[in-house]
């Protein structure tokens, strides 16, 4: 046997072997075999399970989209890959890669089989899985739906039938290659009728900016502009410093992880007037963009900080900057104005200015 062809069978059982490790390690995608593949689908409600073969070129391809839909999904159901010719058989697996959902029905009975597109991208594999749940997991579709909106920043309802929809759609799947910071997704409304309701779309397409874990249709950000990806993609940007609700913090811990960015704005309430206070900030935060974070505390909860920063009069607002380990406390009319709830995130960003230069 020579010695090349020795060299080409190592390079091949080498690629296998590279292969059927790699495409998954570090992923919340769980490889099985045979012997353990029944008791893991009847053990589950609901199991996703992609069939794959590593001499497959689109079975790689395909490997980094369905990582994608484990990690949206994987706190919801199981997500298994399955590389094993006698498996694949027995569900009639006919091409690779091949997706399906296994549907539990306890350990003594075999789950129902539905199967999937492996055709379809990201956004209709969710889309699909959705639909399919919804049958089987009502009780956890609110779940579901808070994961995807944590992930999904910019969220295009549509309708297939949608002259203007199939216009943006080439525009809108180069969002991700032009900025890897935006996350972007679709809603079908003639499937989620209820979701595109509950947002408020009256026509098609409605394109939302939703804040990083933010998932009300209150403070969703609709879009206006041209139907460009760089048009888009400038709103996304202008608009990703959204204000987060405040935060309640009664330690340093708190502040450490609530203030880390360069300017934190944190509020002492007298406990008399927490309520009507804390609601309009929570409004003035649903609904303005600004570079800065709001935290707050109630008078007498920390007198050590009162003390510090040299607080006498009430309500009252400091400006902090953690990493440089300064602070600022700003006068009662700066902090009458917020509480008044008739400034803007623009407004209240130019009144800072010379505040975040001098932190």
């Amino acid at each position: 046997m020579s010695r090349s062809f020795l060299r080409a069978l190592f390079c091949v059982v080498l690629l296998k072997f590279a292969l059927t490790t790699s495409y998954y390690k570090d992923s919340k995608v769980l490889e099985v075999k045979e012997d353990d593949f029944d008791n893991k689908v009847k053990s589950f409600k609901v199991t996703l399970v992609k069939f794959y073969n590593e001499s497959c070129k689109k079975c790689v391809e395909f490997s980094e989209v369905y990582k994608n839909l484990a990690n949206i999904f994987h706190d919801l159901v199981q997500v298994l890959a399955v590389n094993d010719e006698s498996l694949s058989k027995k569900y009639k697996v006919k091409s690779f890669p091949s997706v399906k959902l296994f549907l539990g029905n306890g350990k003594e009975s075999e789950p129902d089989v539905v199967d999937l597109d492996e055709d379809k991208d990201l956004d209709d594999l969710v889309s699909f899985t959705l639909k399919t749940l919804k049958k089987h997991v009502k009780q956890r579709a609110s779940k579901f739906l808070s994961k995807v909106f944590i992930i999904i920043r910019l969220v295009k309802f549509y309708a297939p039938w949608c002259g203007h929809c199939k216009n943006l759609e080439p525009e809108w799947m180069s969002l991700p290659k032009k900025s890897k910071g935006v996350k972007v997704g679709r809603v079908d409304c003639t499937v989620h009728q209820s979701l595109c309701s509950q947002f408020n779309v009256k026509g098609y397409p409605t394109i939302l900016l939703f804040n990083k874990g933010e998932k009300s249709p209150k403070t969703a950000m609709n879009y206006e502009g041209q139907r460009t990806s760089a048009d888009i993609l400038a709103f996304a940007k202008k608009n990703d410093k959204a204000l987060s609700p405040p935060t309640h913090a009664t330690s340093v811990s708190d502040l450490k992880e609530k203030c880390s960015g360069p300017l934190c704005l944190l509020f002492f309430f007298n406990p008399s007037t927490k309520e009507e206070n804390l609601k309009t900030l929570k409004s003035f935060s649903s609904k303005h963009s600004a570079p800065f974070a709001l935290a707050y505390s109630m008078v007498g909860e920390n007198e050590q900080w009162q003390r510090v920063f040299g607080l006498k009069e009430f309500p009252a607002v400091v400006g902090l900057n953690l990493a440089k380990g300064v602070y600022l406390p700003l006068n009662s009319d700066f902090s009458k104005s917020i509480l008044s709830g008739k400034v803007t995130g623009n407004k209240l960003s130019e009144d800072l200015k010379d505040t975040n230069d001098e932190l």
